[in-house]
């Protein structure tokens, strides 16, 4: 970084909620290496933005949006203008800065990516590609940190060893964190918060898994708080499950969340973003895969997170961009074993 030192700089990428919270000590090393920076971290949602924020980071939301967004407009010819607007925007903006950092993710930068190659001269060419988390095998690597160590090499650093996953929390998050416990009407320390939905519903929990968790947790005598469930959602798992008591919470925060997690006995979830920020804050949290693998997305340093696998030869991911599965009679998340589930559940909920 000494060439670049006094640069306005930019690091970008169209990544979601995990890869920010792990993206962090990229950003944080190349700070301290370089306080009088003028260096910004481009996001394109609110749940980013608070997660750079939290660390000291200055924000800047650029004009793209979510990979399932882009693709959802290009698929409207009245869209097109409105997207002709936004990359020229996008092209503006990363002129604006003398160096761009942009390790392509899963997202609509890697569909700009080799147009902004052409077009943008100089240190601004510092658009790279990411490989597909099936080539990602390295023992004690996972997808994740290898986001933050393509950041890395653009960067010249090494953030690793000196700078691990953090969030920064304000004493509002805490209350209202703990505002939200109290409309559950439970005790934190004998309520497993769970999160049976994902943004991909190939890695959502079936409806028998659900009911089994809840009767896995009820066994050990303890109640289940239900996060990031539509009021829809809320009404059909009362319906499913009325003999059982639920509460729910909900909240726009991604460090109110944190917060929220850090209270509770247990987490038990699929594979989301709130995973990370469960591993975070040291909550003892169990995290179901399936079709996405547990050797890519579970970082070795968090010793409070577990992992059960689902047990597939399956690992194309077409799911995790919405393409079309060529397996379609297979519903990955209901191969799950079970009772290694309950076995590592009971690991878990130990911390009473």
């Amino acid at each position: 970084m000494e060439a670049c030192k006094g640069h306005r700089s930019l690091l970008t990428f169209s990544s979601g909620l995990g890869d920010a919270v792990l993206s962090g000590p990229s950003y944080r090393r190349a700070k301290a290496d370089d306080p009088n920076s003028d260096f910004h971290v481009g996001v394109w949602n609110g749940g980013q933005e608070e997660v750079f924020r939290s660390i000291g980071a200055t924000t800047i939301r650029i004009p793209v949006e979510s990979k399932l967004g882009f693709r959802r407009r290009l698929k409207n010819l009245y869209e097109w203008p409105g997207i002709f607007v936004d990359i020229v925007k996008l092209i503006r903006l990363v002129h604006s800065y003398d160096r761009v950092i942009c390790p392509v993710g899963l997202g609509p930068i890697s569909y700009l990516a080799p147009f902004f190659r052409k077009v943008i001269p100089g240190d601004r060419e510092r658009i790279l590609p990411m490989p597909h988390p099936r080539q990602v095998l390295v023992t004690n690597k996972y997808m994740g940190f290898t986001l933050q160590d393509k950041i890395d090499d653009l960067l010249g650093i090494n953030s690793l060893p000196y700078f691990p996953p953090k969030l920064g929390f304000s004493n509002e998050h805490s209350e209202i964190a703990d505002r939200m416990w109290a409309e559950t009407g439970l005790d934190p320390q004998r309520s497993v918060v769970c999160n049976f939905r994902t943004s991909h519903p190939t890695k959502d929990f079936t409806l028998s898994q659900v009911g089994l968790t809840f009767s896995l947790i009820r066994q050990h005598g303890l109640l289940p708080v239900v996060i990031n469930y539509s009021p829809e959602g809320q009404r059909l798992l009362k319906e499913n499950f009325s003999g059982h008591r639920l509460a729910f919470a909900a909240n726009g925060s991604v460090l109110v969340m944190g917060q929220f997690l850090s209270k509770a006995c247990a987490h038990v979830t699929a594979d989301t973003g709130l995973a990370h920020v469960a591993g975070v804050v040291g909550t003892p949290t169990l995290i179901v895969f399936g079709p996405s693998d547990s050797k890519n997305w579970v970082y070795p340093g968090h010793d409070n997170v577990n992992s059960v696998q689902v047990n597939m030869s399956c690992k194309t991911l077409t799911c995790r961009s919405r393409q079309i599965c060529h397996r379609p009679e297979v519903h990955c998340i209901s191969q799950i074993n079970m009772d290694e589930f309950a076995e590592k559940l009971y690991q878990v909920v130990r911390c009473l």
